[in-house]
């Protein structure tokens, strides 16, 4: 239930960051177009990584924000800065009143404080969602992941977590080599109350038709991190940058 827990904490990781908080020494001699153009290829290979080619499964990244004017240039802006650990760069991004918690927590200055505090991981929950695609919401804005704009129906959000990948085994004890049960392709399934906190596996089901164990690193909470984007009048902002529900 580890990771379940950090969404629900607001996330309160356990990892440190190698690098955090760059952008806050000396100003760096501008890029060369070489430069350039390789950091554009890295942010575009960060946000399109697992959207092309189309992998299967019903909630496999998806890129739905392409023909919204300027948000190509934004999000290859967001890529780059969480690429070079830039808070700099990224704080530039958001408006001035960015939501980042359920409990009144906001503004560039807590972001800038939470991107530079290695006990929020923020850098690293970044670099994971990121891959996870782009959905229009209905404000007219973008979400980012694409999956948390679905409609899951009444089912209990911290309860629901997405399956990670193609092929992804659903095994009947808490072993690597245990007896494979079915496998599943970016699915949701659901945790189990009995999961053990301490084990490398959780124990899921798919809606009460079959139980099991996953390896947590294959799963996300659904209510994990998410980026918020609105047109303001200046332009694309993060508006939000929070998890929970």
């Amino acid at each position: 239930m580890r990771q379940l827990l950090g969404p629900i904490a607001l996330i309160v990781p356990f990892a440190l960051l190698a690098a955090c908080g760059q952008g806050e020494g000396a100003k760096t001699p501008p890029a060369t177009p070489e430069a350039r153009n390789s950091e554009a290829s890295e942010a575009e290979t960060l946000l399109t990584s697992l959207v092309t080619p189309r992998q299967k499964g019903r909630y496999a990244p998806r890129d739905e924000c392409g023909a919204i004017s300027g948000t190509e240039e934004f999000r290859l802006k967001l890529a780059q800065a969480v690429i070079d650990r830039d808070t700099d760069a990224f704080v530039a991004l958001a408006s001035p009143d960015i939501a980042l918690d359920f409990g009144g927590g906001s503004g560039r200055a807590e972001l800038r404080r939470r991107l530079m505090d290695p006990q929020y991981n923020l850098w690293e929950a970044l670099q994971n969602l990121l891959p996870l695609g782009c959905a229009v919401n209905q404000q007219g804005g973008f979400t980012m992941p694409w999956y948390f704009t679905q409609n899951f129906g009444d089912r209990d959000a911290y309860t629901l977590l997405l399956v990670r990948g193609e092929g992804v085994p659903l095994l009947a004890s808490q072993r690597r080599d245990a007896k494979v049960l079915r496998t599943f392709d970016w699915d949701i399934v659901q945790l189990e109350d009995s999961t053990d906190e301490d084990s490398p596996f959780a124990k899921v089901n798919d809606y009460g038709k079959l139980s099991g164990y996953m390896e947590w690193d294959k799963l996300r909470a659904l209510v994990d991190y998410r980026l918020i984007v609105e047109e303001r009048e200046d332009g694309w902002a993060l508006s939000a940058f929070v998890a929970g529900d």
